[in-house]
């Protein structure tokens, strides 16, 4: 079941100057934006810093911040995403360019809970590479489902999947829905098949 996102548009959203949607927090409060996304769709291919650490009780702490400077109306944001083993928190903060934020300060603008001194800042060349996947490995990409053909006065498990034949209007569905592969020689999705 899948239901489309409002279409609505956020009444107090303004553009950076790389023609990005800047969204205040309030409105970004009631949107229902994955965090798994946001790095890809706000990060990767521009710059960014990310940084990382290991708070006592939280565990590990991955940050990663993008500034967006607004020249023509002294409008300034960062954008963060704060990974921790509890979840991934996504949060835009203004800010002015005579404020200096330090990466745990930010941090903790979004967590509150954090006890760690210091972040570090990751300075690995596949970095961004491995936060995508990171981010985007709770996403299901594929999907694997089942058509199981239950003749007239078939009440058992056994019955069902004992059947060798199936009627014309089964060859039908089955048309309709989607088209057959041999799965021997499939290279595509195989849905944990052999």
């Amino acid at each position: 079941f899948w239901c489309d996102p409002s279409h609505q548009e956020p009444e107090d959203s303004s553009l950076d100057i790389e023609g990005i949607p800047v969204i205040s927090e309030s409105v970004l409060t009631n949107m229902d934006e994955s965090p798994s996304r946001m790095y890809r769709a706000h990060f990767l291919q521009s710059e960014h810093f990310n940084f990382c650490g290991h708070d006592n009780t939280l565990g590990p702490v991955v940050l990663s911040m993008k500034y967006y400077y607004d020249s023509d109306r002294q409008s300034n944001h960062i954008r963060i995403i704060l990974r921790l083993s509890t979840g991934t928190h996504h949060q835009l903060i203004d800010w002015s360019r005579s404020q200096t934020h330090s990466p745990i300060q930010l941090a903790k603008t979004v967590c509150a809970d954090l006890t760690l001194p210091f972040l570090q800042a990751i300075l690995c060349p596949n970095a961004a590479e491995f936060l995508v996947n990171y981010d985007e490995h709770v996403l299901v990409k594929d999907f694997k489902f089942g058509v199981i053909c239950q003749k007239a006065k078939q009440t058992s498990e056994e019955a069902m999947f004992g059947n060798r034949t199936h009627s014309p209007a089964m060859d039908k569905f089955l048309d309709m829905i989607g088209h057959r592969v041999a799965l021997a020689t499939h290279s595509g999705y195989r849905g944990g098949l052999d």
